[in-house]
């Protein structure tokens, strides 16, 4: 068997255009990280022309098989544990606005706040970061409004990279002054002074799985698409105020 890689650099234009050298390549079946939404060109020529296909991570609501984690309640997970944890004031930083994964977890972050009776102030969630500078100034503005928050949740690790530089731009200490928790996991985040409490996903469950998914639609070409979400782990550390060594 011979697997072919390709980078789209997350640019739709690119995208449809590695899917449809691919395809005339007479590739077997393409597994895919779509670079946005349900509008995306490379998906719609993926169902138009019946290629056997498997979404991973990002997952639009289109008629291919897909396989990611649960977004939304690990989400709100994170939200309650900082909440139970003594805040109210939260933010959440996340990429890009079109990813589903941004607005799942988004989704996710209001779903914990209502669960437990507190009101969603839109102003404390910023989504559309794709570079460290917008997503620094933008945790820098919450960590420095009329009414600060005590807490910050990084939706992936760009943004919690962010987060962690504003609160070094603006005198503040990870976990002393500012709790802090990432969606993803670095390699070296047990590592990190004050070590980062983070949701992690399973990569390599991720990727087996879709593999195999993929090695069955390319068995079967019919039937309903099956979307396959996997429960990420909650590591608790040190950033977000506690001591993990308790947990």
């Amino acid at each position: 068997m011979m697997v072919l890689l390709a980078n789209t650099q997350d640019d739709p234009k690119r995208e449809l255009e590695i899917v449809a050298a691919l395809h005339k390549r007479r590739v077997d079946g393409i597994i895919i990280a779509p670079s946005c939404g349900c509008n995306n060109s490379a998906l719609t020529y993926l169902c138009e022309q019946r290629i056997p296909s498997v979404m991973v991570d990002r997952l639009p609501d289109v008629d291919l098989d897909g396989v990611g984690v649960e977004n939304r309640r690990s989400l709100a997970t994170m939200v309650t544990h900082l909440i139970d944890h003594g805040h109210e004031r939260i933010g959440f930083l996340a990429g890009q606005a079109n990813f589903t994964t941004a607005l799942e977890r988004a989704e996710g972050f209001r779903d914990g706040l209502r669960s437990r009776g507190l009101a969603v102030h839109e102003e404390r969630i910023s989504i559309g970061h794709t570079d460290l500078a917008t997503a620094t100034d933008a945790a820098a503005h919450l960590l420095t409004s009329a009414k600060p928050v005590t807490a910050l949740i990084g939706g992936n690790n760009l943004t919690t990279i962010g987060i962690m530089l504003a609160a070094r731009r603006c005198g503040m200490h990870v976990s002393a002054d500012v709790a802090v928790a990432g969606f993803d996991d670095f390699d070296w985040a047990d590592a990190f002074e004050p070590r980062l409490t983070a949701m992690v996903q399973p990569c390599q469950a991720i990727g087996s799985t879709a593999a195999a998914l993929l090695n069955s639609r390319m068995d079967c070409t019919t039937g309903k698409p099956v979307t396959i979400r996997l429960p990420p782990t909650f590591k608790i550390r040190n950033s977000c105020g506690c001591d993990a060594a308790s947990q």
